[in-house]
């Protein structure tokens, strides 16, 4: 079984870390479904942001929102985009611009690939067939948390 190691808490988790979880801030399971069932998509966008927002924190990183998947990260700098589904199923996803430009995605148990749900090549993640993830949150950088000197 792949064991993840919190880097704040030394904390093993036996599956992949949730959205907060890394801080000590997730939503308790019934309050997550309740919020990605339920709820708007700014509100949804809004919890998951902060969360994952405080989870970059506890890692020395910030979480920046960018306007667009054309953003050209620099140096240090990630650039990925969040997404939910809730018609089929309650979930969240990650899709990450990796070398050469290219977006892609780790669906579940399988490997990472840079094809949507439709075998196509991921031109944009808001465009892209995303499957059961039919709600967009954005765009968003991450990248080492700045210092004031």
């Amino acid at each position: 079984m792949d064991m993840t190691v919190n880097p704040i808490t030394g904390k093993v988790f036996s599956t992949r870390p949730t959205i907060g979880e890394i801080s000590g801030n997730e939503l308790p399971g019934y309050e997550m479904m309740d919020l990605l069932m339920y709820g708007d998509e700014e509100q949804v966008k809004s919890v998951l942001v902060d969360l994952w927002s405080k989870d970059c924190e506890a890692m020395g990183k910030e979480l920046i929102e960018v306007s667009s998947g054309d953003y050209v990260p620099k140096e240090g700098e990630t650039l990925t985009a969040l997404m939910y589904g809730n018609d089929t199923t309650i979930d969240f996803h990650f899709m990450r611009k990796g070398d050469y430009g290219r977006w892609y995605h780790k669906p579940g148990a399988l490997n990472p690939t840079t094809y949507d749900n439709s075998g196509r090549f991921i031109q944009d993640p808001k465009d892209c067939d995303r499957g059961i993830y039919n709600h967009f949150c954005g765009y968003f950088i991450i990248r080492d948390k700045e210092v004031a000197v």
